[in-house]
């Protein structure tokens, strides 16, 4: 008689969990419009712009081995900024919140009492928020109208990830786990402030921005300023190295 094996006692495995998230965020075109702000603001700035970089938060996360097989579902949620001082002590902000929801899938091994590693490829969705305001000399933070750009910039972009993972028990259920991961953003649509879209619409000599422009010089001198086209939107593909540390409880081990 011919049997099949489909899932012996040490097969399936589940997790789930929390952890804290270091790294890098840059994003190509970001860089463009750093460029031409400090080109404009040269002779004014103690400090120039510079793109996002370190970036900080959380993740949580759900994690199924089955065999070989790993699958995982997470959401991470990171910020980051940078800010550029002038000479007269005032400072314009930018400050980035990403919002990662994806699926991962890889293959790997769990040794149950022990640990787990797997090599995996993760897609998913970034949502990503991108704020940015005056601050000045005495402490008052102002998003109003005697400046540019001043708003709430929201965007999205589709990710991949190449991911490896792991973690070992240090007691029968609690697991010390990594991911270490490059977050490639592609596909990024977006950057537009609607509230700015709509004064702008409503009053074309308001001094506002429907979206971060590329290039900060030709958006001032845009006849038609404050509108800044799809094709010279700065595009929100925010990619970098990231590192999580964190804790998991194993909930199945069978």
């Amino acid at each position: 008689m011919l049997t099949i094996k489909l899932l012996n006692a040490q097969d399936f495995h589940m997790n789930v969990g929390t952890e804290g998230i270091v790294g890098f965020s840059n994003a190509r075109s970001f860089g463009k419009f750093v460029d031409s702000y400090n080109k404009e603001f040269e002779k004014d700035l103690a400090k120039k712009l510079r793109n996002i970089g370190f970036v900080s938060g959380y993740g949580i996360q759900s994690k199924f081995f089955y065999g070989l097989l790993y699958v995982a579902f997470n959401y991470s949620h990171l910020t980051g900024s940078s800010y550029a001082k002038f000479n007269n002590g005032t400072r314009r902000y930018f400050e980035l919140k990403e919002n990662y929801y994806c699926t991962n899938v890889g293959l790997g091994k769990y040794d149950a009492g022990k640990g787990f590693a797997a090599g995996v490829i993760s897609v998913g969705i970034n949502n990503m928020n991108v704020q940015t305001y005056q601050k000045y000399k005495d402490g008052t933070i102002s998003m109003g109208n005697e400046t540019y750009l001043s708003g709430s910039y929201k965007g999205f972009a589709m990710l991949f990830s190449p991911q490896v993972v792991g973690g070992w028990h240090i007691t029968e259920h609690l697991v010390l786990s990594f991911t270490l991961t490059y977050h490639f953003n592609f596909f990024g649509l977006g950057n537009i402030d609607y509230f700015n879209m709509d004064e702008v619409g409503k009053n074309l000599d308001l001094v506002k921005a429907n979206s971060i422009p590329e290039d900060y010089q030709k958006f001032l001198a845009n006849p038609n300023l404050g509108i800044v086209y799809d094709d010279d939107q700065v595009k929100f593909n925010f990619n970098g190295l990231k590192l999580g540390i964190g804790l998991e409880y194993n909930l199945i081990n069978k």
